[in-house]
């Protein structure tokens, strides 16, 4: 993982993961010690998730921008249907409450989505290189 995407991964886990803590203090005082495990396992997915799939775009980037937007089109895909195969078959459990669950997986993907976005727009990446000259 290139060190511009390990800074933007670090600076959306981060907050993503001081919102799932909130969320575990809230729905433990709602629920107990399920809301707590509830709220932190769906947190936890959402940045093991996210944080794979820059690993792995990372990765096939260095192959090109054809094998990256397959990456990221598969890694999105992956993470669709085993979110699915987890909500459908947790719905009934009584392990932890459920709802906590799917409300750190929503408000922890949010966060983690704004917080991408925002440590992406702050990245000093320059689009044009200036060390190569025009074109005569």
């Amino acid at each position: 993982m290139q060190e511009q995407d390990a800074n933007i991964v670090r600076g959306a886990a981060v907050p993503t993961l001081a919102v799932g803590v909130l969320l575990a203090v809230i729905f433990g005082v709602r629920s107990g010690l399920d809301g707590v495990i509830g709220a932190g396992l769906g947190t936890v997915l959402v940045i093991i998730f996210f944080g794979l799939s820059w690993l792995v775009i990372g990765r096939a980037s260095q192959s090109g921008p054809t094998a990256m937007m397959g990456a990221a089109f598969g890694t999105y895909i992956v993470k669709i249907v085993l979110l699915g195969i987890l909500l459908a078959t947790l719905r009934d459990t009584t392990a932890f409450d459920f709802q906590a669950f799917a409300w750190g997986v929503l408000v922890g993907t949010i966060v983690f989505m704004a917080f991408e976005v925002r440590a992406f727009l702050r990245q000093r990446i320059l689009y044009v290189d200036p060390n190569v000259s025009p074109p005569v």
